[in-house]
Order: structure tokens, then sequence, then C-alpha cells
């Protein structure tokens, strides 16, 4: 299992262009902010 997950992620990457990894990761790290953002005004009313 360990070793067909390493051999898929080569293969994922090796495949993507640099512009599609980079816009992989700009979507993660927005959706991440957002939740964060999220979080942060949910705790803050329900404090509040």
């Amino acid at each position: 299992m360990e070793e067909y997950k390493t051999n898929g992620q080569l293969k994922v990457q090796g495949d993507m262009t640099p512009q599609g990894a980079d816009r992989a990761g700009f979507i993660v790290s927005l959706s991440t902010w957002l939740f964060g953002t999220a979080a942060v005004i949910a705790a803050i009313s329900l404090y509040f």
C-alpha cells in the first residue's frame, strides 16, 4: 500500500506542469485561509 501510494504521487508529480502545481497549491492555501477565517469568526461570535 505504501509503495503504491509513493508511486502514485511520483506519477502525478511528473504529469503536473509547474503552473498546475502552483494553481493547486494556491487553491489549497486559499481554502485553508477561508476555513481558518471562518473558524476565528465563529469563535469570536460564540465568545461574545
